[in-house]
């Protein structure tokens, strides 16, 4: 089909019901940004739209993703399962802001989809914004 890779998460996340998005910008996930914005051609006259929530900081972004999670109304009231938290941040710094609310998240079972972005694989360690981000998170989720 030809699509970005924003593209392709942002289709997920609408597949997936998720109405709310909570983030900080980074040169890392402007592609993903970019899908979010109203007047992106994606959206069309019935395109589906995820409101995008600008936060102050990552940390606060990934606290009201949390505080969004628990008090949203169930997916299915059948089987009661709990709509997902979504924040978004850049690399490095971005991704360490985030440690402190996915561990609350994961010690509360509220459940949370962090999307982070990430220097080049191929980068140097000392690239610009760079950090071990999968090895930070490994112990504070399911799936890293």
């Amino acid at each position: 089909d030809g699509q970005s890779s924003a593209a392709i998460i942002y289709s997920k996340l609408v597949d997936n019901g998720v109405t709310v998005v909570n983030g900080y910008s980074g040169g890392a996930v402007l592609p993903l940004l970019d899908q979010f914005h109203g007047e992106h051609p994606r959206h069309g006259e019935e395109g589906k739209k995820i409101r995008w929530i600008t936060n102050s900081n990552e940390s606060s972004a990934g606290h009201i993703a949390e505080g969004f999670a628990k008090s949203a109304p169930a997916l299915s009231p059948t089987d009661g399962k709990m709509q997902a938290g979504v924040v978004v941040a850049t690399s490095g710094p971005g991704v360490t802001n985030l440690i402190t609310p996915i561990t609350d998240a994961m010690c509360d079972g509220v459940p949370m989809v962090v999307l982070c972005g990430q220097a080049a694989t191929f980068a140097p360690e000392a690239a610009f914004q760079s950090c071990p981000a999968v090895d930070l998170t490994r112990p504070i989720t399911k799936w890293s």
